[in-house]
C-alpha cells in the first residue's frame, strides 16, 4: 500500500517528505530500493503470533 502510495504522490506532483509523509508497515525488502526510500515499521511477526496464542 505505501509503495502505491509513493507512486501515487509522485503523479500528482506532490514531493515526500516534502508535501506528504508516507511510512509503511511490516518492513518489507522492497521499501529500501524505492526513491525516496520508504520509512517502515518493522514487525516480530512470530513473536506477536507466540504472545496470542
Amino acid at each position: 500500500m505505501a509503495v502505491g502510495a509513493l507512486r501515487a504522490a509522485a503523479k500528482a506532483g506532490r514531493r515526500v517528505p516534502e508535501d506528504v509523509a508516507i511510512i509503511g508497515y511490516d518492513d518489507i525488502e522492497l521499501a529500501s530500493f524505492m526513491n525516496p526510500p520508504l520509512s517502515t515499521i518493522a514487525q516480530p511477526k512470530h513473536e506477536i503470533g507466540l504472545q496470542a496464542a
